[in-house]
């Protein structure tokens, strides 16, 4: 017992938790080439899978904080809807389905889990993971996309118009970027990197600051060649929102370090641009899709997917056929994914609707399709069904919720702080991805790291809104 109390010591779990970080981009390159090879079961799975067991023991025994019974109550519920589920399944598509329904499972629920895991860690550590080690674990994803094209040993992406690195899924690493590039770009104009350049000199002056360009061009050059549309606007959007915060903020302060925020985010988006129009993958992608949109407007009436597309055999869609296929263009044809499990979910049963149909094919099925939805909460409630979503977002809404309402108390200050902004801005791009575009909060490589930022927002909501308070008693 000794041993274990030292385990989850707080000395202990701050070590475990920046190897297992510093460990990510290693776990997901390793988890490709296995996938390449053609094994299902990887070291990813296996060794989240533990670090979710250790979150889960230490949250159980070694937690002792605010809402201890309630963070049990909700370990529990999740454990029955586990067993509830795998025993209907069982019933009905044998043991076989288990294997499958278990390794999705484990990604699902990791993000929940975790998260928790992250708060509790602060509410009785006051431990946040600094920002810095995670924007160096950005800046290692986006370098290795780099030389991997470079050298010409990237795996294609994106109907191989793009490239991934050597990670195997596109989509996953594109949210990945979405979600920390801002904090590479955020210490990039940090006031300490600009004292840190003013105060040095000569050589490393020129060598710190050839290294931070060299970061945030890296960080541009994965969100355009990835190929995929979230990146590229995930990314363009920030850096707008960021020149636009620096131009309010030297309206009011009048300082050099809003003139040098806005003068690096304008150049900044220029360096995109140039990216972007250079014959870049994603250009190619996106006026594939606007020639695609053109197609189903103009010249089509019946045709709801792009040529090169197909689906199993399923009931017409919808009557607006034109209002449909519009609609489908924008999410990338995911509304015909969701067509194909809808039709799956409807025929399943009462229980199937509490409990979900899974990720494996039920003999019950009319429609023997097995495809991904490719949006977050949709592919949980089909999934997992009704209490299955309330178990996956009921953590997330209520910290979003709790760092929301600490935050309108001293909204002025939350504003005026650039990591908060840029904080705020992770989470809420972290959650829209998930939603329209998926391999978000249900990819473990992606929602470790959306977990931190949401922690992370709470943390700073409440420090903000603290010392604003102290200052006014104070007064």
């Amino acid at each position: 017992m000794t041993k274990l109390k030292r385990l989850f010591s707080l000395e202990v779990m701050q070590k475990l938790i920046l190897i297992y970080l510093f460990c990510q981009p290693v776990i997901d390159i390793g988890t490709s080439l296995l996938k390449h090879a053609g094994f299902n079961v990887t070291i990813g799975v296996v060794l989240r899978a533990v670090f979710l067991l250790l979150m889960s023991v230490y949250l159980l025994f070694f937690y002792h904080g605010p809402k201890k019974k309630l963070i049990v109550a909700y370990l529990l519920a999740l454990c029955a809807y586990v067993a509830l589920q795998f025993g209907l399944l069982l019933a009905n598509g044998g043991i076989h389905v288990l294997f499958t329904n278990l390794k999705e499972t484990i990604k699902v629920f990791y993000f929940p889990c975790v998260l928790i895991a992250f708060w509790a860690l602060y509410r009785q550590y006051g431990y946040l993971l600094p920002e810095k080690p995670i924007a160096w674990i950005a800046a290692f994803y986006a370098l290795t996309i780099f030389i991997s094209f470079i050298t010409k040993t990237s795996f294609q992406s994106y109907r191989n118009n793009g490239y991934c690195g050597w990670f195997y899924a596109a989509n996953e690493v594109s949210a990945l970027m979405i979600i920390l590039s801002p904090l590479v770009f955020y210490h990039f104009t940090a006031k300490k990197a600009f004292d840190t350049l003013h105060q040095s000199k000569g050589g490393k002056r020129m060598a710190l600051a050839a290294f931070g360009v060299l970061s945030v061009l890296v960080m541009l050059f994965a969100s355009v060649y990835l190929a995929t549309k979230a990146a590229l606007i995930g990314t363009g959007l920030y850096l707008l929102c960021f020149f636009v915060w620096s131009v309010f903020r030297l309206e009011i302060t009048r300082d050099k370090l809003a003139l040098r925020r806005m003068i690096a985010a304008g150049a900044m988006i220029a360096a995109l641009a140039v990216l972007y129009f250079a014959a870049s993958p994603v250009r190619m992608n996106i006026t594939d899709r606007m020639k695609w949109f053109h197609y189903i407007q103009v010249e089509q009436t019946t045709v709801t997917t792009p040529p090169e597309e197909t689906t199993a055999m399923l009931p017409p869609p919808p009557s607006d056929t034109k209002t449909y296929r519009v609609l489908n263009w924008l999410l990338s044809s995911r509304l015909n994914n969701i067509r194909a499990t809808h039709v799956q979910f409807c025929e399943s049963g009462p229980a199937f609707y509490a409990l979900g149909v899974g990720y494996a094919n039920l003999p019950c099925y009319q429609y023997n399709v097995e495809v991904a939805v490719e949006m977050d909460f949709v592919s949980v409630f089909y999934r997992h069904g009704v209490i299955g979503l309330i178990l996956f977002s009921a953590p997330f809404a209520a910290m979003v919720f709790a760092a929301l309402r600490m935050a309108f108390r001293n909204l002025k200050a939350c504003m005026a702080s650039l990591l908060w902004c840029t904080t705020l801005y992770q989470v809420l791009i972290g959650f829209t991805v998930g939603f329209l575009a998926g391999h978000t909060l249900v990819a473990p490589a992606v929602s470790l790291y959306a977990a931190l930022m949401t922690v992370r927002l709470y943390a700073a909501s409440e420090q903000l809104t603290a010392s604003e308070t102290g200052l006014k008693q104070k007064k």
